[in-house]
């Protein structure tokens, strides 16, 4: 025990000697870390160096002509049904070894068939066979007829948001099997639509088509929604020209006067004579009963002959929606997001200015339920476009809105679109902003509905109100357009104007519920029974003084 205790000491005296050593250690060697902090600076500029290596400089020159956009990682994580292809993945961003192919497990929930991308590549190349088949074109022409295109890579590369690490020619083979199966999709669309029409049976139409997207209308559905989505675009222009210069068996039409080839133009659709614009615009935009078709002049004479179709036409007919009334674009769109956007906006009668600054001041617009409790009326507008949206002297008009399983989706990616590309005016997102002022409850919804402003097809208010409100969950409050922002302000005044407030909380207090109403007119007969007796009695007591 003495030993043991002799030695306990010596070892904290050892213990002491070792901190003191440790110490001395970490003061001493002071010109040894002015040494290792001399060689830092080169070690960091070794390693920066090799970063930088083969970084581009970021090539501010073709902003301007970005147009294609990634939706961040959260957005598409809380609403992928929206923005993730179901069927068909279109340009780089949904590739082998993009985000798209590692967040499938993102999909599982979706309850719908994944295709993997080697089925998916040969549904592809099975259409691209048909398109060289149907233009008897060797592979050999075809590249020979695109090799302008190939040259000019970098412009096609520049429509994308983001930089992608392909080889050139890795590059525009993803998108040219891409465009291609596109355009002969869409002609086989066409081909069995214009089938249709010759046979108002259908039944031997079906038999005639080979297409099982044609034979299953559910994946021809599934394909419409996947070509719409923000991320899964081709630009329109690398489409147009593809279908310009690979199909020569569509003659081009012919000036019935001078005889001279009339250039296929947007501004100006040529009377009677449908192009492939016009086909991906009914694939798009319209339905069949809301397409406006090119009028004849006002001498009846055809200005062309020899029809053809355009691709802009051929992209409307083909990705038609009943949810929308729309019309052919004024101008060339973009891609596909672009046409179904611009097709809205030219049907619009509505002056679509620039917003000004300061006039996204609106905090809040009054709902629909305490607007009509003010006295509002809500009336059903006769315009096609569901943005003409006017007010006047208490009278709020609205075009019909169709709210269908496919409204979210075009919603959701034209709203995108409009919000990151910087010169889009953000006219959606404004409406989408005002109707979502307007429907908190499922009472404001079943105001829209019973007049006729809102055909509601999923069969349940309270889905309306969970769509609406939540479309603007992505994004900021917009700077308003004039229009909007004077119907905004107009609204919020009549539900502030005393007179129009009290009415407002007498119906509210009183007359709010059908019980409500009874006890306040009863409470009303009583005091009025009340006031005729004492009225009587004191008629009596004066006769009789």
């Amino acid at each position: 025990m003495h030993h043991q205790i002799q030695m306990n000491p010596n070892k904290s005296r050892n213990d002491g000697m070792a901190t003191s050593n440790v110490k001395d250690s970490s003061i001493v060697p002071s010109s040894q870390h002015g040494n290792q902090m001399e060689g830092q600076p080169n070690n960091l500029e070794n390693e920066l160096t090799k970063m930088l290596q083969n970084v581009p400089l970021p090539n501010i020159q073709n902003v301007d002509e970005q147009c294609i956009y990634r939706v961040p990682p959260n957005t598409r994580k809380r609403y992928p049904v929206s923005y993730i292809p179901r069927i068909v993945g279109i340009g780089p961003y949904h590739r082998k070894g993009s985000y798209h192919r590692k967040e499938s497990d993102h999909l599982n929930h979706l309850k719908v068939s994944y295709h993997p991308e080697d089925a998916e590549n040969r549904l592809k190349l099975k259409y691209v066979q048909a398109f060289l088949s149907r233009t008897k074109l060797s592979v050999g022409e075809l590249v020979g007829k695109i090799e302008h295109m190939r040259t000019n890579i970098e412009s096609i590369r520049s429509c994308y948001a983001q930089t992608f690490e392909y080889k050139d020619d890795v590059f525009f083979r993803i998108i040219l099997v891409d465009a291609l199966f596109i355009i002969e999709l869409f002609l086989r669309w066409h081909e069995d639509t214009e089938e249709k029409k010759k046979d108002d049976t259908k039944s031997e139409g079906h038999t005639k088509s080979k297409d099982h997207t044609v034979l299953k209308p559910w994946k021809r559905q599934l394909i419409r929604h996947d070509l719409v989505l923000l991320e899964n675009q081709l630009p329109f222009s690398v489409l147009q020209q593809l279908y310009d210069n690979c199909v020569p068996n569509i003659k081009k039409p012919v000036h019935h006067a001078t005889g001279e080839p009339v250039p296929d133009t947007v501004d100006e659709p040529l009377p009677g004579t449908p192009c492939f614009f016009k086909i991906c615009v009914n694939c798009i935009c319209t339905g069949t009963n809301c397409f406006n078709r090119i009028p004849t002049p006002s001498n009846g004479t055809p200005a062309a002959t020899n029809q053809i179709i355009s691709f802009l036409q051929l992209s409307f007919n083909c990705l038609h929606s009943t949810s929308f009334q729309t019309e052919c674009p004024r101008e060339t769109p973009r891609h596909f997001t672009d046409l179904l956007r611009s097709s809205i906006i030219s049907s619009s009668t509505i002056d679509i200015q620039n917003p000004i600054k300061g006039q996204k001041d609106v905090n809040h617009v009054y709902t629909a339920s305490q607007l009509m409790e003010a006295g509002l009326k809500f009336k059903v507008s006769p315009n096609k476009s569901f943005l003409d949206l006017t007010y006047i002297d208490g009278v709020l008009s609205m075009p019909v809105l169709n709210i269908n399983g496919s409204t979210e989706i075009f919603f959701r990616n034209m709203m995108a679109y409009e919000y990151y590309h910087h010169s889009a005016t953000k006219v959606l997102i404004q409406y989408v902003t005002i109707l979502n002022f307007l429907i908190h409850t499922e009472k404001d919804v079943n105001i829209l509905i019973d007049n006729k402003i809102i055909l509601n097809w999923t069969g349940d208010a309270k889905t309306v109100v969970t769509i609406i409100n939540h479309l603007n969950s992505s994004f900021s409050m917009p700077d308003f357009i004039p229009h909007y922002f004077s119907i905004c302000n107009s609204l919020n005044k009549f539900y502030e104007n005393p007179c129009n407030k009290l009415k407002a909380s007498l119906r509210q207090g009183y007359f709010n519920t059908p019980w409500k109403k009874l006890s306040t007119c009863t409470a009303v007969l009583l005091v009025f029974l009340a006031l005729a007796q004492t009225t009587f009695s004191a008629i009596s007591l004066a006769k009789k003084l």
